[in-house]
């Protein structure tokens, strides 16, 4: 099987919560001393420019937002790597060299250490790997040179010093280049680039699980990995560009959909693997928009992917000035809440956060002078060292990692006057007051940011935040009517034309959209007084009319179409050039295209052909004449026509001829 060509990937610590050094390229021994990573959100990326691997920390550009690759310099330019993964019980990548068959195991620093020659291995890529969740085996995927699908399948165990391998034949059914295990729930995915779509994959019966339809966006996809959040994401391809990758995609565990993220530089024959067992920090605000002195509500999301309960950790968080924190909402961590140093300083300590997924909610009051676009950072301490300490909290909804959230504060602003003021008779107008935050009091009592109108007369609303009160008010009048009749239910014969005349009542300026049910219709305006057109189909004709103040009619009819299709031929022809009867043709209705027409004789053989030929012209019909342009003899002949009509229907019709002189 050949190795991807392609695959790269990205820290992406916001949207996925950071992604964690997932390593690839396997380096020599005694690079220096050997050290373990830090759990901590890095991504790590194998390319292959040329016959050599290099390895790369991956990163999502700040501004742009796209893929950057950033060389490790201490990994040795030696290796051919690919299919590696993670273990997190002593922090190492695992991978194979896979043109010496050797076990390599690479430190934070890119330094290598050959761990075994595995000569047991078929002949083959193993372009796909990963690191089991208990950090008991590396698994191997691969094929042969001349294998489509992935039909082997290695257990390396990690455990014993000998690291003894464990070869199982198989057939996947499926062309798989990088898979990853699930964080939380332990299972394999992978992406099968020979039918664009996402699987799960059982190795203990070594069935493949088709999770989404085929032919998915990415092309292929290379590289496959988890952020601590559970979520799984691929660097790939789109299109026909096989063999190099610049597309992040986001992967839809459940759906098994793939959507396109972000681009990136290009990765040629790549792999990757990450670090999800750690704890990482998200951070929301709702809404994302509100107006001085109101109220929002924050939301830290922690989750805890390393399998085991986190225990001391301290949650810190400086509010933009002027925001006052009024209470903790929801708080499934425990621990001691701290003033901290006011009431925009929020701290919580000796939090004890179990496996999974939670969230702290925090109601926040945001007070006067606060306009603008206000942000800031949670902090996450107290990590175990092997965690990397602490980690910054990230807004999920970018793709920027560790990025602060944002919340748009806006003034208070209320605006009837430059509203829709004209009332479509029989119709709603909506009157709008509808800023995040404010209380709205309209002139019936009601409370609700909008307020529905059905009759003329002049309506006023009251606005109110904890700093500010406004008024405002409207009158409302009708606008003119408006109204289009298209007329009845037509019937057309296949191939005929029609036009619409619409009758508008109207005493101010309009327009017209009109829509067909139908591509088979041909060509016309969509915005004409009225419309001609031909269908091929049964067809729906609607129109829209819109007057100048927004009102809007719309009406429609039912066209439908007999499929008349009428072949005549003449069966007496008398081809002596007297201008009578002199030609042989093929006439009627609903026809397309004559696509093969031949007449022979009573032997069989052919005495006239004729190709693409059209209907009712008898410039394209038999003159009588045969080879060497002497006149057919008196007697029976048959002909034959491969037709195509109008409709895409196509069909053969026959008949017999008698020529006469």
């Amino acid at each position: 099987m050949k190795e991807p060509e392609t695959s790269d990937a990205i820290q992406i610590a916001g949207f996925r919560a950071v992604i964690i050094g997932l390593m690839l390229m396997i380096g020599h021994a005694a690079m220096g001393q050997i050290e373990p990573f830090v759990c901590s959100g890095e991504y790590y990326l194998t390319l292959r420019p040329g016959f050599i691997s290099n390895l790369n920390q991956v990163i999502i550009d700040p501004v742009t937002e796209e893929v950057r690759f950033r060389q490790i310099s201490g990994f040795p330019p030696k290796y051919h790597i690919n299919g590696m993964g993670y273990r997190s019980t002593d922090n190492f990548i695992y991978t194979l060299e896979q043109d010496t068959r050797t076990l390599i195991r690479i430190g934070r620093n890119g330094a290598a250490e050959e761990l075994r020659v595995i000569p047991e291995l078929f002949n083959g890529q193993y372009p796909a790997g990963d690191v089991t969740p208990d950090g008991h085996y590396l698994i191997l995927i691969g094929g042969g040179p001349f294998s489509t699908f992935s039909n082997f399948v290695a257990f390396v165990d990690l455990t014993d010093p000998a690291y003894p391998v464990k070869i199982h034949n198989v057939n996947l059914t499926a062309a798989i280049y990088d898979f990853a295990f699930d964080p939380f729930t332990g299972i394999a995915y992978g992406y099968d680039s020979q039918n664009q779509r996402v699987v799960s994959i059982n190795f203990t019966t070594f069935e493949v699980q088709s999770i989404s339809r085929t032919r998915q966006i990415a092309s292929s996809i290379a590289s496959v990995f988890f952020d601590a959040f559970g979520n799984l994401y691929g660097y790939g391809s789109i299109g026909q560009t096989f063999g190099i990758q610049n597309s992040l995609f986001k992967i839809d565990k459940e759906a098994g959909t793939v959507s396109f993220l972000t681009r990136g530089e290009e990765a040629n024959r790549s792999d990757a693997c990450s670090c999800p067992f750690t704890l990482k920090l998200q951070k929301t605000v709702y809404p994302r928009e509100t107006v001085t002195c109101s109220e929002v509500e924050y939301t830290f999301i922690i989750a805890n992917s390393t399998g085991f309960v986190q225990a001391g950790i301290r949650l810190e968080d400086r509010l933009p000035r002027n925001f006052t924190i009024r209470n903790i909402l929801v708080n499934p961590f425990g621990g001691d809440v701290l003033a901290g140093e006011g009431p925009d300083h929020l701290i919580i300590e000796n939090m004890t956060v179990p496996p999974g997924i939670d969230s702290i909610k925090v109601k926040v009051y945001v007070g006067p002078n606060t306009v603008g676009h206000r942000g800031n950072q949670a902090l996450l301490s107290r990590l175990a060292q092997n965690l990397g300490t602490q980690t910054l909290s990230d807004d999920p909804t970018t793709l920027k990692p560790e990025d602060s959230t944002f919340l748009n504060v806006v003034p208070l602003i209320l605006d009837l006057e430059n509203q829709n003021k004209k009332l479509c008779p029989g119709e709603t107008l909506l009157l709008k007051g509808n800023q995040q935050g404010v209380k709205y009091e309209w002139n019936d009592e009601t409370t609700a940011s909008t307020y529905a109108v059905t009759q003329p007369g002049r309506f006023w609303v009251r606005a109110e935040t904890g700093c500010a009160v406004l008024y405002d008010t409207i009158d409302v009048e009708f606008s003119p009517p408006i109204s289009v009749e298209l007329g009845s239910n037509l019937v057309i014969d296949l191939g005929e034309e029609t036009s619409i005349f619409p009758q508008v009542n109207s005493s101010i300026a309009y327009t017209n959209s009109w829509s067909i049910n139908t591509e088979r219709a041909f060509a016309y305006c969509r915005t004409c007084d009225d419309i001609t057109i031909r269908p091929l189909f049964d067809a729906t004709v609607r129109l829209e009319v819109t007057n100048a103040e927004g009102c809007t009619d719309l009406d429609s009819l039912e066209i439908r179409v007999n499929k008349v299709k009428d072949i005549i031929a003449p069966n007496v022809f008398s081809p002596n050039g007297d201008g009578n009867n002199d030609i042989f043709y093929l006439y009627g209705k609903g026809v397309d295209l004559i696509e093969v027409f031949r007449i022979y004789d009573r032997w069989g053989n052919i005495v006239y052909e004729g190709h693409d030929v059209p209907l009712n012209n008898p410039a394209s019909g038999w003159d009588g004449r045969v080879k060497g342009g002497t006149y057919a003899q008196p007697g029976v002949y048959v002909w034959s026509a491969q037709v195509r009509f109008l409709d895409f229907d196509v069909r053969i019709v026959s008949g017999d001829l008698t020529v006469v002189r």
